[in-house]
């Protein structure tokens, strides 16, 4: 029960701390809402994960949770990234080739 009434509370926290950086209230609950479902993990989801991990007890199960949540999405942005750039260098590669087998 103390679990649950820390997760209310810091998803309250975070509603308010998103809201007063403009975000609309209907935007705020949806990401939050994805947030706490375990299915936050896009780049857009970052400030609602900080906005957690902020407004949660210290050192607290919910805190713990948003922090590993924020680190992976950090994760999987930079993997994404990485991945995007060795796509596009595996390109470079095949043109070079290509153009070393026309010869």
């Amino acid at each position: 029960m103390l679990s649950e009434f820390e997760y209310t509370s810091s998803r309250i926290k975070a509603l308010r701390s998103l809201m007063a950086t403009k975000v609309d209230e209907e935007t705020a609950k949806q990401v939050l809402g994805d947030v706490v479902t375990g299915k936050g993990y896009a780049p857009y989801h970052k400030q609602a994960l900080m906005a957690m991990a902020k407004g949660s007890h210290p050192g607290g199960e919910a805190q713990r949770a948003a922090l590993i949540d924020l680190r992976t999405t950090s994760l999987l942005e930079k993997l994404e990234e990485q991945s995007s750039l060795a796509r596009g260098y595996w390109d470079i590669v095949n043109a070079c080739q290509s153009l070393c087998n026309s010869k």
